[in-house]
């Protein structure tokens, strides 16, 4: 630098008017280009006109040259005291970077080379691995204006090779492979027209459509380039900006190509708007081609639709696309409640009456109990609805049936609510307790915990099987209350998993263990005790699953056994 203090030394050399006009200059960004070679410094500035200005230090004091008329060619201007700041104010920047994390030391590197250095490295950078050649060839091409398709397919094609893939570990690495290698079309395809890059996306998907058909993929590991695709799709088609008719045709073809293992439903999202008229245009469209579509591939589309406009809560457009297909009991069931929902009071009780006319099963007749409780609303008796809601929880026993009638109890006195607690109890038990099936073993437990009985509950999860998920529910609940009995749940949950012989069983059991043994130092009154008993579980699991060797590893690695 010239100076500590940069403006001091400009404003002396160059005047205090030519300062004050490159100052205004450097704070307007009028100085383009600008380069240092080590001595020199050059750069343009804009002021009606372009004027070309050279720097250089000698003897640690700048000199200037400018194509201006005030400069000709060796005062020092306006412009060069532009260049002058704008100079010292990237040589801050490089100080700062120079002092800052790696990525801002490379940064100021990078800054520090000049144009010809830039290239050639940034050349060697781009040719060093074949993918990288591979990728910056087609991506110079595309700037030619020679892009051949086929070059970005055949990428395509040797990340995704159809070939036999089972084995975990190996369906593993397959699509880990397969993400690094698309990798490289992910940064071509925005370089392409819109139109292309959905081509070649179309491409790819009937690509790992196919070879889907040769990998077991257990673990879901091909998700990744799934999610992908379905990006490329959502974002080039959408570039293409079509109208309505084109978007609409372009939908029915993708459902058309029937892709047995990619889904399209992720991509609906695409095509309906804020805008509730293409929304609906859009709709009609897809009403009116959906009967030429195969059964298969309709029922899809109709699935995929329900499923969007459902997480929307589109009640209407629900009621669009059931009406015309809602031929048996269920789904006349269905498209009442979007009926419901959507406040079409007299389609609703149209179809209501035509449904009490029909023979329908118990599920059914349930089912429309509820719908028509919903759609009588507020405006029935309390009183009609209590019954409503019994009759209903008394067909099926459902515990959600049950919370909802006592959520109605709260106008009565608690000894009143507790009577129909007890009522609900002695209903499922004369209806429950005597069958041996999981699913009514889980029901009865779950009426004792939604009435608040939870030593009913435990008592029957000692003695009956349960799915694990509410047996898990009822441990946790347990031993936070009762010592012994918590401990006994958490033992017959444990036991469950080691019997199923599988990795992903043996670690839940030993997650569990690791539960249990966390929950036993915050409960129990005696450490010692605690210990003795967690301790004795694992010798027990040691001995009842002795033959299982994987498993004793790992109780081994885990507990020191």
């Amino acid at each position: 630098m010239p100076s500590d203090n940069i403006n001091l030394y400009l404003e002396k050399v160059a005047g205090q008017r030519a300062f004050s006009k490159g100052m205004r200059l450097h704070e307007q960004k009028k100085v383009r280009a600008l380069q240092r070679d080590q001595l020199l410094i050059t750069a343009i500035v804009e002021d009606n006109t372009q004027y070309r200005v050279s720097l250089s230090l000698v003897n640690d004091k700048y000199e200037g040259q400018c194509e201006c008329d005030v400069s000709e060619g060796f005062e020092f201007c306006q412009h060069c005291v532009a260049v002058a700041l704008a100079n010292d104010e990237q040589e801050q920047e490089l100080e700062r970077l120079r002092s800052g994390d790696a990525k801002d030391r490379i940064a100021a590197y990078v800054s520090s080379l000049d144009e010809d250095d830039a290239k050639a490295m940034l050349l060697e950078l781009m040719t060093k691995q074949t993918d990288d050649l591979n990728k910056w060839q087609i991506i110079a091409d595309i700037s030619a204006k020679k892009a051949n398709i086929k070059d970005i397919c055949d990428i395509i094609n040797t990340a995704l090779p159809v070939r036999e893939v089972w084995r975990k570990d190996r369906v593993k690495t397959y699509f880990d492979l397969a993400i690094t290698k698309l990798n490289a079309v992910h940064d071509i395809l925005p370089r392409l027209p819109a139109e292309n890059a959905v081509e070649i996306t179309e491409y790819a998907l009937k690509r790992y459509d196919k070879v889907m058909n040769k990998i077991k993929d257990d673990k879901s590991q091909s998700l990744k380039v799934e999610y992908l695709f379905t990006q490329w799709l959502i974002q080039f088609s959408e570039a293409c900006a079509w109208p309505i008719e084109q978007n609409v045709s372009f939908l029915k073809n993708l459902y058309l190509t029937h892709y047995a293992n990619f889904t399209l439903r992720p991509v609906l999202s695409r095509f309906f708007t804020n805008d509730i008229e293409q929304k609906e245009a859009i709709v009609q469209s897809i009403l009116d081609w959906r009967e030429s579509l195969q059964a298969d591939q309709a029922l899809t589309l109709t699935e995929d639709l329900r499923h969007y406009f459902m997480l929307n809560s589109d009640w209407k457009s629900l009621i669009s696309i059931s009406e015309s297909t809602a031929t048996e009991a269920n789904q006349k069931l269905e498209l009442l409640g979007y009926y419901i929902k959507a406040e079409q009071v007299k389609s609703a009780k149209d179809l209501m009456d035509e449904l009490q006319a029909t023979t329908l099963n118990q599920t059914q007749i349930t089912k429309l109990q509820k719908l028509e409780l919903a759609l009588q609303g507020a405006t029935s008796p309390k009183e009609v609805q209590l019954k409503q809601l019994w009759d209903i929880f008394e067909s099926n026993l459902e515990p959600a049936d049950l919370q909802a009638f006592l959520n109605m109890l709260d106008h009565l006195e608690p000894e009143q609510v507790k009577n129909y607690q007890q009522k609900a109890e002695n209903l499922a038990k004369m209806k429950l307790s005597d069958k041996a099936s999981l699913l009514d073993n889980d029901k009865l437990v779950a009426v004792f915990m939604t009435t608040g009985n939870w030593q009913a509950a435990y008592q029957v999860a000692m003695q009956s099987d349960l799915k694990p998920t509410l047996l898990h529910q009822l441990a946790q609940k347990a031993i936070a209350e009762d010592y012994d009995t918590g401990l006994n749940l958490y033992r017959k949950l444990i036991m469950h998993y080691p019997a199923k012989t599988t990795h992903e069983d043996y670690m839940t059991a030993i997650n569990l263990l690791n539960e249990l043994k966390e929950a036993l130092l915050f409960t129990s009154k005696s450490p010692e005790k605690a210990k003795l008993a967690f301790d004795f579980l694992v010798s027990e699991l040691n001995y009842e699953f002795k033959q299982k060797r994987k498993f004793l590893a790992l109780l081994g690695k885990y507990y020191g056994l």
